[in-house]
């Protein structure tokens, strides 16, 4: 019901528009001048929202191409040191190895979008390794991140309204429980906050 979308399950879903959301972030990175940007995450497997912002990444590419825009866009979708039963600090180093060779590979990129949070830390720590400079020679973003004590995040990023989702959820559920039949996928608006 909340934000984990379940394919062929005629139930509702509350949740945010992935594709949107990081059609959203390319189109600001775009307006900072990136022009060679890689998504970096997990298979899509049993993950709808990582399946969504993987398609939204390659239709937006290839619209680009169409519609004028000059940019490339990559894609890592080997990293698997963030899925719960397989983090360990050998899968992460594994991870940080598989990202050492892509940036090596494609040494001209300008930013990368994680899909998680700990996918962005780990990029800026194999930066660092690489001697390149976040921001100023590779831009990091991502999806959410964690709330620190001072309100301040690290990175660019989608930002998920999790309260309007919330709200937006418990209506449902409402509507469910007085013996509305709903199988609707409703969609928060997300939006794309910047540090600059």
């Amino acid at each position: 019901l909340v934000d984990r979308e379940l394919k062929g399950l005629p139930i509702p879903f509350v949740g945010t528009d992935n594709k949107k959301a990081i059609e959203g972030m390319i189109e600001d990175l775009l307006r900072k001048g990136c022009r060679k940007m890689a998504l970096l995450t997990a298979k899509a497997v049993d993950a709808v929202s990582l399946e969504k912002r993987i398609e939204g990444f390659e239709e937006k590419c290839r619209r680009s191409q169409t519609e004028g825009q000059r940019w490339e866009g990559y894609l890592l979708d080997t990293i698997r040191s963030t899925i719960p039963d397989l983090q360990s600090p050998q899968s992460m180093e594994a991870d940080a190895e598989k990202m050492e060779a892509f940036f090596a590979e494609h040494r001209d990129l300008d930013a990368v979008i994680a899909a998680e949070f700990d996918i962005a830390v780990l990029a800026e720590r194999v930066c660092r390794r690489m001697g390149i400079n976040v921001p100023e020679q590779m831009v990091i973003a991502c999806f959410d991140g964690p709330v620190s004590a001072y309100g301040e995040y690290t990175y660019p990023h989608v930002r998920q309204d999790e309260e309007g989702i919330g709200k937006a959820a418990v209506q449902t559920l409402i509507r469910l429980i007085q013996g509305e039949t709903i199988i609707e996928r409703m969609y928060v608006e997300s939006r794309v906050v910047n540090l600059d």
